[in-house]
């Protein structure tokens, strides 16, 4: 929910205005998107395995996710990223050193996660023997292709930052498309165990 409300650029600028800071929004929807992934994964291995196992696995995605939050608030600041861009604020800095990492590092680290939650997802769903939580853990490893397929369009905004923003604007939509269907899917997913046997019970009826 931080992730989309914040990218509204009505609620954009009024966040940047507030905190005095150009384009902080960025930071803060991009950092929620990494603290979800998270959560995911703690979600995902708790499942799969016993505390003892988990909790140590858990804990190196944390540190990891954390190290990678503080590369990206220290690139931020050194950024010049005054002018304000409150919906094209990656394909328009993406050519700066100082964004270009830090998107790669983003992007990356995204994309990383998505492949965990597929397989972890992919894995769970097969050993379930409850059919809406089954069909929901495929829906997830759906929602994590997409999710990978916004990652490959901010790597290649940062690769291809050199050809001019009007160059990077031709698959700005498979980002957006990327994201808002991936985050679609994860909702439904991650809910339809509650309440996919309601519907099993209305076709019943």
């Amino acid at each position: 929910a931080l992730t989309f409300t914040i990218s509204i650029p009505q609620m954009w600028i009024y966040v940047d205005e507030t905190t005095g800071v150009s384009n902080l929004s960025a930071l803060l929807s991009q950092g929620s998107v990494l603290a979800f992934t998270g959560c995911l994964q703690v979600l995902l291995l708790s499942w799969a395995m016993p505390d003892e196992r988990a909790l140590p696995k858990i804990a190196v995605r944390a540190v990891a996710i954390g190290l990678v939050a503080v590369l990206m608030i220290s690139l931020f600041i050194l950024a010049p990223v005054d002018q304000e861009r409150s919906t094209d604020f990656v394909i328009t800095y993406a050519g700066n050193p100082y964004i270009a990492i830090y998107l790669t590092a983003y992007a990356s680290t995204f994309a990383v996660a998505q492949v965990e939650i597929i397989k972890l997802s992919w894995r769970q769903a097969s050993d379930s023997t409850d059919d809406w939580l089954r069909r929901g853990l495929r829906i997830t490893t759906l929602g994590a292709v997409f999710g990978l397929a916004y990652c490959a369009a901010r790597l290649a905004d940062v690769a291809f930052a050199g050809h001019g923003t009007d160059y990077l604007r031709q698959w700005e939509f498979v980002a957006r498309l990327g994201a808002g269907f991936g985050e679609i899917l994860y909702l439904v997913g991650w809910t339809i165990p509650s309440w996919g046997p309601l519907l099993s019970r209305a076709r019943r009826w």
